[in-house]
């Protein structure tokens, strides 16, 4: 089993550029915090293209 450090280190540049892809294509990124922890959620808008109906 792996551990993961107390303060693993980093740059502290993924949410930002996961929040700017997901603005680029027309969504959003939020954070929503809690003492069990941290929720991120991605919301992207769905587009249909050529879909047939089957009769």
């Amino acid at each position: 089993m792996t551990t993961r450090p107390e303060h693993p280190g980093g740059t502290g540049l993924g949410l930002p550029i996961a929040r700017q892809i997901a603005e680029m294509a027309g969504g959003t990124l939020t954070i929503h915090d809690s003492v069990r922890g941290a929720r991120f959620v991605v919301c992207l808008p769905l587009v249909t293209v050529g879909v047939r109906h089957q009769e």
